[in-house]
């Protein structure tokens, strides 16, 4: 079964717990290198190179033609991007589960940062401090960013999902609680 038989499949049994799905996976997809190799031996070798959201790259096996002859470039590279693919989801398996686990224990992402000491006092069940689109700085680096999502609890504070670019250059999009954040 290739990507496009398997969603299908999962769709018509109404599978629908957490899971990667195929238009989350090319959605995380960003940018598509293809590789090519001739060998001594004349054989041509492509590979993929897929960059995610996160700036993470992978790269599946090479497509090869046995016979030089049967080479065909849209076919290789077509090999080549689905053959990267197939690396790239486990890796977002991955992730989710490690989100799910996150949320099921009450802990907040916080891409490798140490959660930032209280500034303001928030509640939990309080208005949002910040709106959709505004502008917010972490207060532990000191990095800007854009609320892009936000979520209200009742048995906590509230949390904003936030994309910038972090200080290595990566571009970011994570949770971080109302008090690790401020106004810019």
């Amino acid at each position: 079964m290739n990507d496009q038989q398997v969603e299908a499949a999962t769709q018509a049994k109404g599978l629908n717990a957490p899971r990667v799905t195929l238009a989350e996976l090319k959605a995380n997809i960003v940018d598509i290198e293809l590789v090519k190799h001739i060998s001594k031996s004349g054989q041509v070798l492509r590979w993929a190179v897929l960059t995610a959201r996160n700036g993470f790259a992978v790269t599946g096996r090479p497509s090869v033609a046995v016979s030089p002859e049967n080479d065909n470039a849209e076919i290789g590279e077509s090999v080549a991007i689905d053959n990267a693919t197939s690396e790239l989801w486990p890796l977002m398996g991955y992730a989710l589960k490690e989100r799910h686990a996150n949320q099921a224990a009450g802990r907040v992402e916080q891409s490798g940062a140490e959660p930032a000491a209280p500034r303001t006092v928030a509640t939990k069940g309080s208005p949002f401090a910040f709106g959709l689109s505004q502008r917010v700085t972490i207060n532990e680096s000191g990095e800007e960013c854009v609320v892009i999502g936000r979520a209200e609890y009742t048995t906590a504070i509230n949390n904003y999902f936030v994309r910038y670019k972090a200080a290595n250059g990566l571009a970011v999009e994570t949770w971080w609680t109302e008090d690790a954040l401020s106004a810019a």
